[in-house]
């Protein structure tokens, strides 16, 4: 019963730990290879740990749904403009 209590981690921990896999595979995915599929698939994968970022460490995931809004809202925008920028030229 005690190893249980061990095995279990918190949600900080395990948003640090998918925050670790998306970076490897963010850098795997853009690792000398360019096209619009690797560059969109980094893209999102930026912005879901933006949005993991945002509700653990910034401690929004119990506040009121107008401030997860705000800060979707802006990972959109800033997603948007990055993608923009990037497939203008």
């Amino acid at each position: 019963m005690l190893r249980r209590k061990y095995l279990r981690l918190r949600p900080c921990t395990l948003a640090w730990l998918v925050l670790l896999i998306l970076s490897t595979v963010s850098f795997i995915l853009g690792s000398g290879r360019t096209g619009t599929l690797f560059i969109t698939s980094i893209l999102v994968i930026t912005l879901v740990k933006g949005q993991l970022i945002i509700r653990y460490f910034m401690g929004l995931r119990r506040v009121r749904l107008l401030w997860q809004a705000i800060m979707g809202t802006y990972l959109v925008t800033i997603g948007v403009i990055i993608g923009l920028a990037y497939f203008a030229h």
